[in-house]
């Protein structure tokens, strides 16, 4: 597809948010006092590449089974140490799509609507070609279909990466398809994830964003360090906006070495990087997923200042719908005040964080009920429905 032709297709779509709504959620969507959980992931093991998480996990759920008992066993399925928590993880990890889905939909009110995010991480099966890139797309658009047929409280997002076009599948496809019910249902919004190797700038992404603009689409983007990121140590010609050597933002290609995940994300993941998009497009709902990461809250606590917090922070006095959900960062106890401080301070900070816990992966760092409930309880009950009902109403334009 050319961009004749993608604009021509985007034309077509509705930007009623309530057009891209299963029937079974209007009446939940139109309540105004549900909790909306903005960042949660579902897919399993059988819908992602082998090398997921920068190691090949073994095909056999035998072998994976035994390696979680094993972990537990260090030391008696506590709570409190890496090998159980990465366990737990492992236990999550090698069920089905629907037990996931369900063990999440336990820890919260059977009234509350969750946004999957979905994700395309064909960059992760590295030279592994048993499955064309678009395979892990469709494996987990079907597993969301089937729990859309099935009445879950589900607003799905679309994983768009504009690298597909080296397996030669046309990102613009990829939308269209989407946004048209070809995948089986309409997502709500999209999802955006730059480690795997490309820049939030890329030319094709501004394309997208201008009609997620028009239409009404929300993006969320991973923006901290995360674990997952592409494979190769050295991508070429690299096309977007990135912070150039002088600390500047610049849009000259070029090829860069990569020998780290923090390097990846250091360089795609960067807030800075969305500086010139949101200068183009002041009206995208932008949902910068982590609101930094953990890392650079830390470094807020310490009273270390230019933290990705607080160029994020910055974004929201200046763009009227930027937002930032705060999962995974909500996993660290030590942090809690501090978050709840820059809530009750600014109202700013107040009106545009969102709530969500980043299920399951998440579970590295201990019980997801556990988790959930120390957030809760530090946040107290204003903050929850500030962060988790009013403003991800308005990040998703309802």
């Amino acid at each position: 597809m050319n961009i004749e032709k993608f604009r021509q297709e985007a034309d077509k779509l509705s930007a009623d948010p309530y057009s891209r709504v299963a029937d079974h959620i209007k009446p939940l969507i139109e309540r105004n006092d549900v909790l909306i959980n903005c960042h949660c992931h579902i897919f399993d093991l059988k819908t992602v590449p082998k090398a997921i998480f920068n190691m090949k996990m073994p095909w056999r759920i035998k072998t994976i089974v035994k390696l979680a008992r094993f972990l537990h066993r260090i030391n008696s399925r506590s709570n409190d140490d890496w090998a159980s928590r990465q366990a737990y993880f492992i236990d999550l990890f090698i069920k089905s799509t629907q037990e996931i889905a369900d063990k999440l939909i336990s820890y919260y009110p059977s009234e509350t609507v969750f946004t999957p995010l979905m994700m395309d991480m064909h960059l992760r099966a590295g030279k592994d070609k048993i499955q064309p890139a678009e395979w892990f797309i469709e494996q987990q658009a079907r597993d969301i279909r089937i729990l859309l047929d099935q009445e879950y409280n589900f607003l799905p997002f679309l994983p768009i990466d504009p690298t597909l076009e080296e397996n030669d599948i046309n990102v613009y496809d990829v939308f269209i398809k989407g946004f048209t019910g070809q995948y089986g249902f309409i997502p709500f919004g999209i999802k955006v994830y730059p480690t795997m190797g490309y820049l939030p700038s890329h030319p094709k992404l501004m394309d997208i964003y201008k009609v997620c603009e028009e239409k009404n689409i929300p993006v969320t983007v991973h923006c901290s360090r995360g674990v997952i990121h592409g494979y190769k140590k050295r991508i070429k010609n690299i096309p977007g906006w990135k912070i150039g050597s002088d600390g500047e933002l610049t849009n000259i290609k070029e090829s860069r070495w990569f020998f780290s995940g923090t390097a990846y994300a250091k360089y795609f993941n960067h807030p800075k990087n969305w500086e010139m998009i949101l200068e183009e497009f002041p009206d995208l709902r932008l949902n910068m997923g982590h609101f930094g990461g953990e890392k650079q809250w830390e470094d807020l606590l310490k009273g270390k200042n230019n933290t990705w917090c607080s160029r994020i922070i910055d974004y929201f006095t200046r763009f009227k719908n930027v937002y930032a959900d705060i999962s995974f960062t909500n996993a660290y106890p030590e942090l809690f005040e501090l978050i709840r401080s820059r809530i009750e301070r600014s109202k700013i900070v107040q009106e545009r964080t969102l709530y969500g816990l980043d299920y399951y992966m998440v579970v590295v760092r201990g019980h997801y009920r556990s988790l959930k409930a120390d957030f809760d309880a530090a946040m107290g009950d204003e903050i929850i429905k500030q962060i988790g009902i009013i403003n991800p109403r308005k990040f998703l334009g309802f």
